[in-house]
């Protein structure tokens, strides 16, 4: 049989058919749900206490808008009188516990006063209170749970306080007492106090835990920004005295603006001391600045650094013109000294003249050479060169020219010495001129930190002053009032259309929420439906639980549901399968849900139409058949398959239940049960059954478990599937679908157990 495209391996989301069975099936259930949830909403709009709602809004200092101070040009740069950073970091301030409990701190409401009003309590508040309950030490961080007292008056002087325990103590009016919150006193008002008769029997005073009143407190406290575009605030708050619901608002604006003053004195008086500190540095450093400035001048020799790198520059232009004058003098007389060495001997050229060589031992010279040299070559021109005249000319002029070499190179010398002398000093100029630049940077970087001081030291004084001046003004209000706190003229809660609507919608919703839960979280088979929703394999028939818990639930007189549905399984059979099938696989997904019963009863409701039957106990595991029937100790399916002698006739048994009735047990459970059934005399054995019997029913091993009963598959004709209501799990339908799917059963059929026949669910029968 194949899969008909049914979705089988998904749990079928409720729907809302599945919703009005489950609620029909449980309307007991959503009835008393509905019933109960009218009557607490009944039953909190009598008891619940009225509460009033009051209201107020306030301006908070924008930090761009600030105060009316802000537009003054003597207040507008100071912090004090500048708006608040931020608005949403204002409203968490306003509603935070630090500032809810000063609040009820100074209104001293860590004690309430009740008394009883028909079945509620009434608080007393204000003028209703004939005496008051002060603390004089009051531990804020107890960890104490609330402590209540009865109080009773005992005349003008003295009272008594009674605790939950039952232990009564008398005390005076003013008189010190202390509990786990400290010490506190109660003292009388003297015109309420003025005789018993004006202070009522019986009173109930509590005494609050200072950090749970405290959140309860603020849990009535809504607190938020009106509009984006204002610097409003806006706050409501729940309160049973509208007298105490305006005094704890009043007192929250009272409490947030003084802590507002008191953290910006605050600020302001840590500034200035933290000004003086820093104004003490700052002055000594700058000391120790202007002490290094003046050290550095006289380090490096320098007053004031332009002048002094102008007398350098003209210095060193000096020096260089002096120096190329010296350098072109020599360069003259060096060429002059070339110019007579290269004429050699003999050689009496004119000597040129210099000009720029103002020298008049070497002018003289030269215009003795070169007079004398005119004088020869005039001469010449009479006088032979051997002339004794000529040759004392040549005397007269070597003469000459070695006194102008030897004067050439003397002055040379000397203006070489200029020179370097020249040289030297401005090299010693230049090197002053480029520590210049390194000597100015210092000098620049130590004025630029004295600047940064001097800057800094005016910035703290400047500062300083506007501390003093704030710290002297600091009385402006961190918050104007716009609409001062003002009470409902009506109880706001508990509101009775809300209250009753909500107890309608909760006796409509969680009984069913409650069934709906209960449905989806109920992860194992239930009814029919479940089955039906999740695969398509046919359903053979359900079971009704066994009661009596006997292993045969039919026989030929027997008239039960049990015994009537077996007949019924066994007529659905025989249609399903046209009255051919001859070998019946009986399994399940796991071991309890009761194969064996089923194929014990199945075998039984064949055997009585006359049918020769006989089922065999293959579950060679944990075998439940041969011990059910009276099988145990004899031969059975291990010693046919391990023992080739054996014959089937000795192994079919008659387990006297009734006509046409024979069944094989497992015998020894062998070692390894699935080589065992792996064995070839498994055909020979079913065959030859076949050929005797008009039925074989086979009881197998779980499938879900082992593999076992996919050994005996090709055997059967016929498949059962057993399911146990209440205790197959949904998801264990997969392994039957899985095994449809891939046909590994031949005509798979599901048989569903332990049907509770009057709501068609329950738990539990005999289970063989």
């Amino acid at each position: 049989m194949k899969n008909n495209g049914k979705n089988q391996n998904q749990e079928k989301p409720l729907a809302f058919n599945d919703l009005s069975k489950y609620i029909s099936k449980n309307w007991k259930i959503f009835v008393a749900g509905f019933v109960l949830a009218v009557l607490a909403g009944l039953g909190y709009l009598f008891l619940a206490s009225p509460e009033y709602t009051i209201e107020s809004t306030i301006l908070i200092k924008d930090k761009e808008k600030g105060s009316d101070y802000a537009s003054n040009a003597i207040y507008s740069d100071l912090e004090s009188f500048k708006g608040t950073a931020n608005i949403e970091d204002e409203v968490e301030v306003i509603a935070s516990k630090k500032l809810m409990r000063k609040v009820l701190s100074n209104l001293s409401l860590f004690t309430s006063v009740y008394q009883k009003d028909g079945f509620k309590k009434k608080e007393l508040y204000g003028a209703e209170l004939p005496f008051t309950v002060t603390f004089e030490n009051l531990d804020l961080e107890s960890s104490a749970r609330g402590i209540e007292y009865t109080f009773n008056a005992l005349n003008e002087t003295t009272f008594t306080l009674k605790d939950k325990e039952g232990s009564k103590n008398e005390f005076s009016y003013g008189q010190k007492i202390e509990n786990e919150f400290g010490v506190f006193m109660v003292n009388k008002k003297e015109d309420k106090v003025s005789s018993l008769a004006d202070v009522p029997k019986e009173l109930t005073i509590i005494f609050h835990n200072p950090q749970v009143h405290t959140e309860n407190m603020l849990k009535k406290l809504e607190v938020e920004v009106s509009s984006k575009k204002a610097s409003t605030v806006s706050m409501a708050f729940l309160a049973s005295s509208p007298k105490k619901g305006m005094d704890i608002l009043n007192e929250v604006i009272k409490a947030y603006n003084q802590e507002a003053i008191e953290e910006k004195n605050e600020v302001a008086l840590n500034t200035i001391s933290f000004i003086d500190e820093r104004l003490g540095l700052v002055t000594k450093e700058l000391e120790d600045t202007e002490k290094y400035v003046e050290e550095f001048k006289r380090a490096n020799n320098v007053t004031d650094i332009n002048l002094d790198a102008q007398q350098y520059l003209e210095n060193t232009t000096d020096y260089r013109n002096r120096t190329s004058e010296l350098s072109n003098q020599i360069e003259v007389l060096s060429s002059i000294e070339s110019y007579l060495i290269a004429q050699g001997n003999n050689n009496y050229d004119v000597v040129p003249s210099s000009l720029i060589i103002q020298d008049p031992t070497l002018s003289a010279l030269i215009d003795r050479f070169n007079e004398t040299q005119r004088e020869r070559v005039r001469l010449l021109r009479n006088y032979q060169p051997s002339n004794p005249v000529i040759l004392n000319m040549n005397s007269q002029l070597d003469a000459l020219k070695s006194n102008i070499l030897e004067n050439l190179r003397n002055i040379k010398g000397q203006l070489e010495i200029s020179r370097r002398n020249l040289q030297a000093s401005s090299n010693q100029v230049s090197s002053r001129i480029q520590r210049l630049p390194g000597i100015e940077r210092e000098l620049l970087e130590i004025n630029r930190q004295k600047s940064i001081k001097q800057e800094h030291y005016l910035y703290l004084l400047q500062k300083k002053e506007e501390a003093s001046l704030s710290l002297a003004t600091t009385t402006v209000a961190n918050s104007k009032v716009i609409d001062p706190p003002s009470s409902s003229l009506k109880p706001t809660n508990p509101n009775p259309i809300n209250t009753m609507l909500i107890a309608i919608l909760a006796g409509l919703f969680l009984p069913i929420g409650f069934i709906v839960g209960k449905e989806s979280l109920n992860k194992y088979i239930t009814e029919r439906e479940d089955v039906e929703d999740m695969t398509s394999i046919p359903i053979l028939g359900e079971i009704s639980r066994n009661e009596d818990g006997k292993v045969v639930a039919i026989d030929k007189s027997s008239k039960t549901p049990t015994a009537e549905q077996f007949r019924l399984i066994r007529n659905n059979i025989m249609y399903l399968t046209n009255g051919k099938n001859k070998t019946i696989l009986v399994t399940s997904g796991m071991s309890g849900e009761g194969k064996t019963f089923f194929s014990i009863n199945l075998a039984v409701s064949l055997a009585l139409t006359g049918r020769k039957v006989v089922v065999l106990d293959f579950d060679l595991r944990k075998p439940a058949l041969g011990k059910a029937i009276g099988l145990n100790g004899a031969a059975g399916i291990t010693e046919y398959l391990q023992n080739p002698n054996l014959t089937i006739q000795s192994i079919i048994k008659s387990p006297q239940i009734t006509e046409n009735l024979y069944a094989i047990g497992p015998g020894t459970i062998p070692e390894n049960p699935s080589d065992i059934m792996s064995s070839i005399r498994v055909k020979e054995l079913i065959e030859a059954l076949e050929a005797e019997f008009d039925h074989v029913i086979i009881d197998t091993a779980p499938v879900g478990l082992v593999a076992d009963c996919l050994s005996l598959a090709p055997f059967a004709h016929t498949s059962a599937y057993v399911i146990r209501y209440n205790y197959t799990k949904k998801n264990q339908l997969n392994i039957i679908n899985d095994i449809q799917l891939q046909e590994k059963l031949n005509q798979p059929l599901l048989v569903l157990n332990d049907l509770k026949l009057d709501k068609k669910e329950g738990f539990g029968y005999g289970y063989y």
